[in-house]
């Protein structure tokens, strides 16, 4: 040819040009090309399908690295991240409701927080995924004090200029709960040292009762001693043969709280939490609840005021940053202040500092068979001989 064209661009039938096509565009004639070009072809569509295979074999196997919720920032909005941490309160669990706006047994969001050390996040999943969790509750539902492994979608918004952050859980099958033991104690046990802590006690429910529109308070009772137990509507509701619960031996899981600062009580949070058990000393142990409780219509008496003062010997952090304990000289009777009180009342960590003179009154009180003086909002802590 003339103009150099390779007679394998040339249609047979019509000799005109047609490149690499096998088959002519202007008459339909068959083009036979030379082997080199059609191994060519073939081994670039062997390479692309390669890649893909390799592209995707490596997304498979690769691990999500860890992300530190400290390290988190806007640019990371929406990237799959993986996270690890301590769930820091029970989840929250969020039912849709009917049209007559009655709740259903259909979950809608389940929450819950996560603190890693460097900060914490809050954990969502919704509908389907939070159903599936709901679902397999026993199993996959954090709890406080679990430690949980999990991958999803990062979200990132700024509020008045500050980050909130939030991961969207896509997968239980990126989820893993490693759960924290929960020791079993005696209702003695239970003291102000548990507070906030989760525990599980079996003991007899004695009797049920529920003033006005506040929780439902079941008094608990074993070998050792009596405890309420309280559980709001919502979760009373979701209990098995919760109107026979009265006379039956149980075992819960609950955590121990502070009512009013002063009052210690068991919070039942769900209702699986709760299972009723056999055990031969139920009935004893119900007569002594019986037996302990105060009478119907009647508020039990109060607990007396004190007052310490002195020269302030020691000032001790209480476990978990729960509050202070302060002893003073001269007074067998340590100071107890809770931590929700020193929030109340800034200024008296100012007066608590050893060396200094003190005048701390509250409520009369005994821990472990030891008097001692708990100070709550309403009590008052001033230097001694000042106008504090």
């Amino acid at each position: 040819m003339s103009d150099g064209r390779s007679e394998d661009a040339l249609c047979p039938s019509c000799n005109r040009f047609v490149g690499t096509y096998s088959r002519c565009m202007y008459c339909g004639a068959r083009v036979h090309k030379r082997l080199s070009i059609r191994l060519a072809r073939w081994a670039a569509v062997g390479v692309s399908v390669a890649g893909l295979a390799v592209l995707w074999s490596v997304a498979r196997l690769s691990e999500v690295p860890v992300l530190r919720v400290a390290d988190a920032n806007e640019t990371m909005n929406f990237a799959l991240v993986r996270m690890q941490g301590e769930v820091v309160r029970d989840p929250k669990i969020t039912f849709a409701r009917d049209q007559h706006g009655e709740p259903t047994d259909r979950v809608r969001m389940v929450s819950f927080p996560l603190a890693d050390g460097t900060g914490e996040i809050q954990v969502l999943a919704f509908e389907t995924i939070a159903q599936h969790v709901w679902d397999r509750r026993a199993e996959v539902l954090p709890r406080q004090g679990d430690r949980v492994d999990l991958v999803g979608s990062l979200r990132v918004r700024s509020e008045d200029g500050e980050a909130k952050l939030g991961i969207f859980l896509q997968s239980l099958k990126n989820l893993t709960v490693e759960r924290a033991p929960v020791e079993t104690l005696a209702l003695e046990e239970v003291d102000e040292t548990r507070v906030g802590e989760v525990v599980s006690v079996i003991a007899a429910v004695a009797e049920v009762t529920r003033h006005g529109k506040g929780p439902y308070a079941l008094t608990l009772a074993d070998g050792s001693g009596t405890r309420a137990l309280t559980a709001w509507e919502s979760v009373w509701n979701g209990l098995p043969d919760r109107e026979r619960l009265e006379g039956q031996a149980v075992r819960v899981r609950a955590r121990v709280t502070l009512y009013r600062e002063r009052t210690l009580q068991l919070a039942l949070d769900q209702p699986f939490d709760l299972e009723v058990v056999e055990h031969p000393d139920a009935a004893l142990w119900v007569a002594r609840g019986l037996a302990a409780r105060a009478p119907r219509g009647r508020d039990p008496e109060p607990r007396g005021a004190a007052c310490v003062e002195g020269t302030i010997r020691a000032v001790e952090p209480m476990g978990r940053d729960k509050g202070l304990r302060v002893t003073v000289e001269g007074d067998d009777r340590p100071v107890v202040i809770w931590r929700a009180t020193l929030e109340k009342k800034p200024g008296w960590r100012e007066l608590l500092v050893p060396g200094a003179p003190i005048r701390a009154c509250g409520d009369a009180g005994e821990y472990k068979g030891k008097a001692q003086v708990v100070v709550g909002a309403r009590g008052s802590v001033t230097a001694a001989g000042g106008g504090r």
